[in-house]
């Protein structure tokens, strides 16, 4: 009796058998008038155990992907299946590392065949070393009424046609699970730099917009425009292989208004943030400054110039002044471009632990013409407003409750126009805040009518999905019975309804993330938030973005 992978190769070289001797009866049987009859029913024998045969070979064949990489050699396996190739223990090794807990079955499956067919073989007399098939002079009439019999017949397709099912269906929930594995794994690593980001964009946010790095009299005048990511994807291929601890960056563009007049003596200014934790800080940079990164020392990953380079960054942190006044620091911007000197720090107020150094990246001369993104969704094609609602859904697990307010619209979110103000760019993609006002957000908790939708976080999410998956704005689309009617409850009613035609435009995992967004229950405001929305919003929008952009390894 065989074991292991090599019952794969005695059903493979035994089908084929069977075929061959119904073959030969189909074209012996021509010759005799009186069993002429017959040859339909055979033929129709032939071709289910061809088919059967054909199956098995295909799963075979895709059972061995990954596991033998040299086309020759896989097809030198299926060539010769009673070679000593199927016993190769190396083979049955690597095949149980890609079938993982499926193995067992798969082989146990395969070795029923197998022994299934080698039982049938002998009770025929179908001898697999004869080259030539017995004529019909030389025919046992017994056997001849095995071979035809339908019970026997049908009961053995029955058995091969589940078994290749089986092998069939183990195959393929291996290779998805493998692949939904490295899936799982690259994007879970993006949810935890989300999560580490979010962490520093409240950090953040209460400094700069809640106003204690500002002590100038045209504070007013001022403006933050924060840069979202607009290929989530692109960040995975960036870090995904290498540094893992890799610490979140905050591009921001700081803009007067034409009032700022000039008392102001900075232009539009283009600046990164970098978070920093102290102790961090400390602990590098002294171990460079007492030994100059000279000496035995423990070998890590980060090559030494990257390593020399972090040292490096952490004494400029350490060393960096405090900002008192944004204002004036952002004086000094013009004169550190192009130096990677950070121009000072700003303290976490929410985290004592952590700092963040801001550095120059670029002085824009005039400003940069902005339109929100409810005046462009009929300008943009499809694939762009993919991109900018993967964007969005991953600017909510960010930046939810501080720089994007808790009850937002998709007149809050700005894309940079060209010069002329007409076309947008999609790489520019900005959270605006004036500093002119506080921004009191007004959310509709406490009033009855609002009791289902009220308390739902993510709805204004998902009626900007809506827009972005029908190129308009919603407000268009609101029936004329409604105009009476709270704007917010209109806007949850029409795309309620409009669900049907996301599905029909946008596909099943985008109408899905939507439905999910709609439908969130307020009784989970909190607890695991983060992770359900990049489970059941994020990734679903991410795996519509990998297909639309063909990469095989995200799907």
């Amino acid at each position: 009796m065989v074991t292991g992978i090599e019952a794969a190769g005695l059903a493979l070289a035994i089908l084929p058998l069977f075929v061959n001797q119904i073959d030969a009866y189909v074209r012996g049987i021509e010759k005799i008038k009186g069993l002429r009859r017959y040859r339909r029913e055979l033929k129709g024998y032939s071709v289910g155990l061809s088919t059967q045969h054909a199956i098995l070979l295909n799963t075979l064949e895709q059972a061995l992907e990954g596991v033998i990489d040299d086309e020759d050699q896989v097809s030198e396996l299926i060539c010769d299946p009673r070679g000593d190739g199927w016993k190769e223990p190396g083979l049955q090794k690597r095949l149980r590392r890609k079938l993982d807990r499926n193995y067992e079955v798969f082989i146990g499956n395969m070795t029923g065949l197998s022994e299934l067919l080698e039982y049938l073989s002998h009770k025929l007399e179908i001898d697999g070393t004869d080259e030539k098939t017995p004529g019909p002079e030389t025919w046992n009439i017994l056997k001849f009424r095995k071979i035809i019999n339908k019970a026997v017949y049908d009961d053995l397709l029955a058995k091969i046609d589940g078994t290749n099912t089986i092998l069939k269906t183990l195959v393929d929930q291996s290779v998805h699970r493998e692949v939904t594995k490295k899936r799982r794994q690259t994007w879970s690593y993006l949810l935890k730099r989300y999560l580490k980001a979010r962490k520093h964009a409240e950090g953040l946010f209460k400094a700069i917009i809640g106003g204690s790095c500002w002590r100038c009299q045209c504070k007013e005048q001022h403006c933050v425009h924060l840069q979202l990511q607009t290929n989530p994807l692109q960040s995975i291929d960036e870090f995904s292989d290498r540094d893992f601890d890799a610490k979140p960056q905050f591009r921001m563009i700081f803009s007067n208004t034409d009032e700022a007049g000039p008392t102001c003596l900075w232009t539009w200014t283009e600046v990164v943030f970098e978070p920093w934790r102290i102790e961090e800080i400390v602990t590098v940079a002294s171990r460079s400054l007492s030994d100059g990164i000279k000496g035995p020392r423990v070998q890590f990953d980060i090559p030494a110039m990257e390593e020399l380079k972090t040292a490096e960054q952490s004494r400029e942190a350490l060393s960096a002044p405090a900002i008192q006044d944004l204002c004036s620091s952002l004086c000094l911007a013009e004169s550190r471009i192009g130096r990677q000197e950070s121009i000072g720090s700003i303290s976490n107020e929410l985290d004592a632990s952590c700092k963040y150094t801001m550095r120059a990246v670029k002085i824009l001369p005039k400003p940069v013409p902005q339109r929100p993104l409810h005046e462009v969704l009929s300008q943009i094609s499809r694939r762009d407003r993919l991109y900018i609602a993967a964007s969005l859904a991953c600017g909510v697990i960010q930046f939810c409750g501080n720089w994007l307010k808790p009850w937002w619209d998709s007149s809050d979110v700005h894309l940079a126009a060209a010069s002329d103000g007409g076309n947008v760019l999609l790489e520019s993609l900005y959270l605006s805040w004036p500093l002119s006002t506080t921004r009191t957000i007004q959310r509709p908790l406490n009033d009855t009518k609002y009791s289902d939708i009220g308390g739902n976080r993510l709805l204004p999410l998902g009626l900007a999905l809506v827009e972005l998956s029908l190129g308009k704005r919603l407000h268009t689309l609101l029936n004329l019975e409604d105009e009476n009617q709270d704007t917010l409850v209109s806007k949850f009613k029409a795309a309620s309804w409009l669900i049907r035609m996301v599905y029909m435009e946008s596909g099943t995992n985008y109408a899905d993330a939507v439905n999910s967004c709609l439908s969130w229950s307020a009784l989970c405001l909190e607890k695991r938030f983060e992770e359900r929305v990049f489970d059941t919003i994020v990734s679903p929008l991410l795996r519509d973005l990998a297909n639309f952009e063909g990469i095989a390894s995200y799907e």
